[in-house]
């Protein structure tokens, strides 16, 4: 399973963003911290953990790493787990605000915690890639 960066419309701007090896984007929920991640049960059924033993990444020079959860062992880039969004297709980003979830981009930094930006409408006119 391979993580790799591609171009999106987020919140009308042009960013790097992290997407997996099917090309959906990947996201980070505010919840979690760097040793556990807080996705579990109805949650994680929309919002479906990245899960791999040996993931690889082309593109992103930030740290890949497994930890065991509840989940299986899911992926984490720079202390970060990942998931994906259930509603998202490729070339759709439907998910950046989302029940406390933002998209990942290869610039994240290495965190304890992860620091919950605002939340925004999912009604916001967030662009495909």
């Amino acid at each position: 399973m391979t993580i790799r960066v591609a171009s999106a419309s987020v919140a009308g701007k042009s960013e790097r963003i992290l997407v997996n090896a099917a090309g959906l984007p990947l996201y980070i929920y505010g919840g979690d911290r760097a040793t556990q991640s807080h996705v579990t049960g109805g949650l994680a059924q929309l919002w479906p953990p990245l899960v791999s033993a040996s993931p690889s990444e082309s593109g992103p020079s930030g740290k890949l790493s497994v930890v065991p959860t509840a989940n299986g062992r899911q992926v984490q880039y720079n202390t970060h787990f990942l998931y994906t969004f259930v509603d998202d297709t490729l070339g759709e980003l439907t998910g950046q605000g989302v029940q406390g979830f933002f998209v990942a981009t290869p610039s994240l930094g290495a965190s304890s915690n992860v620091a919950t930006p605002p939340v925004t409408s999912r009604t916001s006119p967030y662009g495909g890639y």
